[in-house]
């Protein structure tokens, strides 16, 4: 089992590349509510 900081330290490792996935996540969701619009 994970202690709590190897998962802290695993989070912030991988916050970038969350936040980037996220981004691209959300711009694809708006994409697909901007079709769906008209």
């Amino acid at each position: 089992m994970l202690g709590v900081w190897e998962i802290y330290r695993i989070l912030v490792e991988n916050k970038e590349y969350s936040n980037r996935f996220i981004f691209k996540l959300k711009k694809k969701v708006r994409k697909k509510i901007d079709s769906l619009s008209f």
